[in-house]
């Protein structure tokens, strides 16, 4: 047992010393019983340099530059080791104002292998989402409601979990230059044989992005082989997902006679940025616009989204030749709608709640997720995921508490049934492109027309 150590703070003021250094942006401070390190981060260039200095009395103790442009340093528990990480490197050497060398101190992990069990790290991160949930949620009293209760109620069916990681890969089969065609067999992939399996994925586990031989047999019995590179789960997700956003693009196209412009927002993050802007300034000039944000993800640019179409019309510019164009530029003018659904989520929902408050359109669909407490997302856990906490609740001028808990109601309610929507039917859609067909003959959107122009000519004699 480690002896106990007292310290007399009385007067400790009086028996500190300040480090010989230079004023810095000092990032964190490590030491031993010798050397004492930090890390200045830069702003020239962005980049974080180690620093250390021997612990002494000397007067001409200076600062030694240990490393640039590091990631970050860690000592050992003992603190006779120094961890540095850049990018591209890991070096371990000791901590006593030696340098790094990669040759010398380098980590290799290209042979480095964990074995692990899934179960008892779902455990782990259970118990451990539930704690920050404890101490992170925004309000102390959580609710009202028996946190341990939740715990002891919940915590047992982690044993049942089982996919966690369990990911599929799939084979992109209908690249234009293969053979490969609907209906074709595959036999084996790389040499072994398929028969007898519950599912191709069997053979395809880590072989994303890398070359597998297939050999396949087509509708007349003739065995070919196929060299290809699967993709995982998350590109052939993006590749669904395009393919179902152009679908609707191209409806909402074909049944307004392409008088009414369709974007989708799958998230509210930096990339969505870009998404709206591609899709949003071409149908500047249309009829009408439905912004789908079913399924949406959340974010926090709802504010940005909202700035853009509140832009107003509120002159014209009349040039000599071609239509007039309104000032606000890129102001759009037509009618617009919302589709939301079950899966709208957090800034989504945000987005929602304000494109009718703000008096800018209908909401078409289902009741959102309801979830709009909002978070920090700083809550990691064991495998680099994030147990959120509910930190910073929203009202609205009323006072009253906005979504959270219960959603974001639609102004149409429309729900797409399920067996219609394996047929490929979309009842939300429709309904968005028949509510705007209709509203557009009742309000038609018009370009007011030219004025007549002013006369301004006089007769010189009579001045």
């Amino acid at each position: 047992m480690a002896s106990e150590e007292n310290f007399d703070l009385t007067d400790a003021g009086s028996r500190l010393y300040m480090v010989p250094m230079k004023a810095a942006n000092v990032v964190n401070f490590e030491l031993n019983n010798d050397w004492l390190y930090w890390s200045e981060y830069n702003t020239d260039d962005n980049t974080v340099n180690l620093n250390g200095m021997k612990i002494t009395n000397k007067k001409n103790n200076e600062v030694t530059n240990i490393a640039s442009a590091i990631n970050f340093f860690k000592f050992s528990g003992d603190g006779k080791k120094l961890l540095i990480k850049d990018k591209n490197n890991i070096v371990v050497l000791s901590a006593d104002g030696t340098k790094p060398d990669v040759k010398k101190n380098g980590v290799d992990l290209t042979k480095w292998a964990f074995t692990i069990d899934p179960v008892e790290d779902w455990k782990q991160m259970f118990k451990d989402a539930w704690r920050m949930e404890r101490d992170y949620f925004y309000d102390k009293n959580m609710h009202g409601v028996d946190w341990q209760g939740v715990y002891d109620q919940y915590s047992p069916l982690v044993d049942r979990v089982t996919d966690r990681y369990e990911l599929d890969d799939l084979s992109p089969l209908a690249r234009p230059d293969l053979k490969i065609q609907e209906g074709d067999i595959i036999t084996a992939a790389n040499g072994v044989s398929t028969n007898g399996l519950a599912d191709i994925n069997e053979l395809l586990v880590n072989k994303a992005d890398v070359q597998v031989r297939l050999k396949l047999k087509n509708a007349k019995g003739v065995t070919y082989d196929e060299v290809v590179k699967p993709f995982n789960a998350g590109a052939f997700s993006s590749l669904r997902y395009r393919e179902w956003e152009y679908t609707c693009r191209l409806e909402v196209d074909n049944s307004s006679e392409n008088k009414i412009g369709y974007l989708h927002l799958k998230a509210m993050g930096g990339e969505d940025y870009d998404e709206f802007v591609k899709n949003f300034y071409p149908n500047i000039g249309k009829e009408g616009l439905i912004i789908d944000v079913r399924h949406n993800q959340g974010g926090n640019i709802d504010s940005w989204l909202l700035e853009k179409l509140m832009r107003k019309a509120w002159f014209y510019w009349a040039p000599r030749v071609g239509k007039s164009t309104p000032n606000m530029q890129y102001a759009f003018t037509g009618h617009i709608v919302v589709l939301m659904d079950e899966h709208t989520a957090s800034d989504g929902e945000a987005f929602s709640e304000g494109f009718r408050r703000l008096g800018l359109g209908k909401l078409i669909g289902l009741r959102t997720w309801g979830g709009e407490i909002w978070l920090s997302s700083g809550n990691r856990l064991v495998d680099n995921g994030i147990a959120t906490a509910a930190e910073t609740g929203v009202y609205s001028p009323d006072g009253e508490w906005l979504i959270e808990g219960w959603g974001v109601e639609p102004d149409m309610k429309v729900d797409n049934m399920p067996y219609e929507s394996f047929k490929g039917k979309d009842a939300q859609l429709d309904a968005a492109v028949k509510y705007l067909i209709k509203l557009n003959k009742e309000q038609p959107v018009i370009l007011p027309p030219i004025p007549k122009y002013p006369i301004k000519a006089f007769d010189y004699k009579d001045k």
